[in-house]
């Protein structure tokens, strides 16, 4: 793989490691509603989830930042795209669970 292809994978598993969380959280939110469901209840969720990713959006650069350097730093050992997905995962869900984020 090229560094293109490990460093995309990487960002991929980052992304999903903040994206997961935030989904989750606006689902629980739409769905403890109790509202019938309805066209207007999906731009309230799109709503809800937007409330919730901003936060996130600082976070994203930086993590998307050091998915660069999780990628200088285990270089050939990501020979497949499901290894820089998951080293990518891992360190930003660790991260953030050391500064406190869900």
């Amino acid at each position: 793989m090229n560094f293109w292809q490990v460093y995309m994978a990487c960002a991929g598993g980052v992304v999903l490691s903040i994206a997961i969380p935030v989904l989750a959280k606006a689902v629980r939110q739409q769905f403890n509603v109790g509202g019938p469901a309805e066209l207007g209840g999906v731009r309230l969720l799109v709503h809800t989830i937007w409330q919730q990713l901003r936060p996130y959006v600082i976070l994203t650069a930086f993590s998307l930042a050091v998915a660069l350097l999780v990628v200088a730093f285990l270089g050939e050992s990501l020979r497949t795209w499901q290894l820089a997905l998951l080293a990518g995962y891992a360190w930003d869900s660790t991260l953030q669970k050391v500064v406190g984020r869900p």
